[in-house]
């Protein structure tokens, strides 16, 4: 499976989005995609998404993934990197008004050739990287210990105000 995600940003991703309806909607893809869009205004009509999803869920998707596509987020990076899996990174940028800064770019550029990360420019070669991003990818890996689970519930509780 090939998961997109684009974080839980207040801006819109579209670019992002968009890149990847096309490109799922072009025939070319042949593994089954889901995608989690945010608060893009881009429907898309190639595969199935949501807007969010709660973290166990994503956790759940990023672990069972081949390939991840993604923002330039350091949480959504590095959760992918340390399951191995093949990622695919686009980052947001204030030109499009998809964030406030460049952060995100930075980031990239800072991690460009680290292994299992193919940091994208722009949309072109989307397809091309993904294809390598499967082949490097060391597949499914065991679930997360239990005591990482409570951490996240625990810490969920206290971002909450519930603890």
């Amino acid at each position: 499976m090939i998961f997109l995600t684009v974080g839980s940003e207040r801006f819109p991703f579209d670019r992002l989005v968009r890149g990847v309806d096309e490109w799922a909607g072009s025939g070319s893809l042949s593994l089954p995609l889901f995608g989690q869009i945010g608060t893009s205004l881009y429907e898309p009509r190639h595969f199935p998404w949501v807007r969010t999803l709660p973290y166990r869920e994503m956790d759940e998707r990023i672990r069972l993934s081949g390939c991840v596509i993604c923002h330039g987020g350091v949480g959504t990076l590095l959760q992918a990197l340390s399951y191995g899996k093949g990622v695919v990174a686009l980052a947001r940028e204030s030109r499009w008004k998809e964030h406030l800064d460049d952060h995100q770019r930075e980031l990239l550029e800072r991690l460009q050739g680290t292994p299992g990360l193919t940091v994208l420019p722009s949309l072109e070669g989307l397809a091309e990287a993904v294809i390598g991003a499967l082949e490097g990818s060391r597949g499914e890996v065991p679930p997360p210990s239990p005591q990482r689970a409570s951490l996240v519930e625990y810490l969920s509780r206290v971002v909450g105000g519930r603890e």
